[in-house]
């Protein structure tokens, strides 16, 4: 719109310069033709200059969308990788240390397990040994016993006997 008010301006110059030179029509054609041109030329200086800007602002802002979304997909994925590697290194020792546990808790019982057998083996053992040596003991006192017991009966009726066999006589 500027361009086209600029050369309407030219234009009504050129027709008031027409009607100051009318004697000369050799001068306001040459005026005519340099104010077209100059018109014409500052028409396509200012067209390309703006299709050029145009392009050069596109282009720069393709680019900067371009790597804007690469850098946003780059640390996304790289976030991503992040937690889940960490996720997995998390449920890893997480199971290591339940199996660790688990491996612990059953040491711990079977130990106390043989333990406690051990314990009951031995006092039973231990028991019983007492108890046959006790019995022993006792068998042997009561033959011991007996046996003296029989031993002075034997005698005692032996010496009766001798000593009533002896008066007899």
């Amino acid at each position: 719109m500027g361009t086209f008010s600029c050369s309407c301006t030219l234009l009504i110059f050129i027709f008031l310069l027409i009607l100051l030179l009318n004697n000369n029509v050799v001068v306001v054609v040459v005026v005519v033709v340099v104010v077209v041109v100059v018109v014409v030329v500052v028409v396509v200086v200012v067209v390309v200059v703006v299709v050029v800007v145009v392009v050069v602002v596109v282009v720069v802002v393709v680019v900067v969308v371009v790597v804007v979304v690469v850098v946003v997909v780059v640390v996304v994925v790289v976030v991503v990788v992040v937690v889940v590697v960490v996720v997995v290194v998390v449920v890893v020792v997480v199971v290591v240390v339940v199996v660790v546990v688990v491996v612990v808790v059953v040491v711990v019982v079977v130990v106390v397990v043989v333990v406690v057998v051990v314990v009951v083996v031995v006092v039973v053992v231990v028991v019983v040994v007492v108890v046959v040596v006790v019995v022993v003991v006792v068998v042997v006192v009561v033959v011991v016993v007996v046996v003296v017991v029989v031993v002075v009966v034997v005698v005692v009726v032996v010496v009766v006997v001798v000593v009533v066999v002896e008066e007899d006589k």
